[in-house]
């Protein structure tokens, strides 16, 4: 493990390293900026999961919202069955779902 907090007061945290303060060499998994820009690629934030492409909340019903990085937003969402799904192109997806037009 590597933990280093440069002169500038930037905090890296990685998961490989060396002690020898000459030489660091580390790949940071958690970092935090001198001016709070945070960087993790998992974590929970105020009951957000945080995953690597997304973010996720679930209430105590089991009821969620679903932010992706590829831009699809969902909340409980199941193919034809229940919830509602946006992706970034405009598909949109709102259940009970029916391929029938109504008469």
């Amino acid at each position: 493990m590597a933990i280093h907090i440069d002169s500038d007061g930037n905090f890296y945290f990685g998961v490989s390293g060396t002690t020898d303060f000459d030489s660091l060499s580390y790949t940071p998994v958690f970092s935090v900026t001198k001016d709070g820009a945070l960087t993790a690629v998992s974590g929970e934030i105020a009951g957000w999961e945080l995953g690597s492409t997304y973010m996720r909340s679930e209430n105590s019903s089991g009821q969620y919202i679903y932010l992706n990085n590829d831009g699809t937003i969902a909340g409980n969402f199941v193919s034809g069955t229940s919830g509602w799904r946006i992706s970034a192109d405009g598909d949109a997806e709102f259940s009970p779902y029916s391929d029938e037009l109504p008469a």
